[in-house]
């Protein structure tokens, strides 16, 4: 699977394999200017891809895929964590902290 990557800071456009990235993630550098990636947060990005195709693999007789994402979608504010709570408080609280006040029956 390949990656197409833009570079921030020249714009420069170039791919790299995620099998290339998951054996050495240092390898992600603009060609251009030379501008480096976090080898930490590249080895953890790819990993999480490859895990993800290994999962689709799974429903490829039924399905194909085609994942198409754009920079936009990453600049989220709220994080994965912090949508989930907000959803969350949408659909109300099983859980209350405060005790239910019990009716008196006469």
């Amino acid at each position: 699977m390949t990656i197409s990557i833009e570079c921030v800071q020249c714009e420069a456009d170039f791919e790299y394999e995620v099998a290339e990235l998951l054996k050495d993630p240092a390898l992600l550098v603009c060609p251009n200017c030379g501008a480096k990636a976090d080898p930490e947060v590249v080895e953890m990005a790819m990993s999480a891809v490859d895990e993800l195709i290994t999962h689709l693999r799974r429903l490829r007789r039924k399905f194909r895929f085609s994942i198409v994402m754009e920079s936009d979608e990453l600049s989220s504010t709220n994080t994965d964590e912090e949508m989930y709570a907000e959803e969350e408080d949408n659909q109300g609280n099983l859980w209350s902290e405060e005790p239910e006040e019990e009716e008196d029956e006469e």
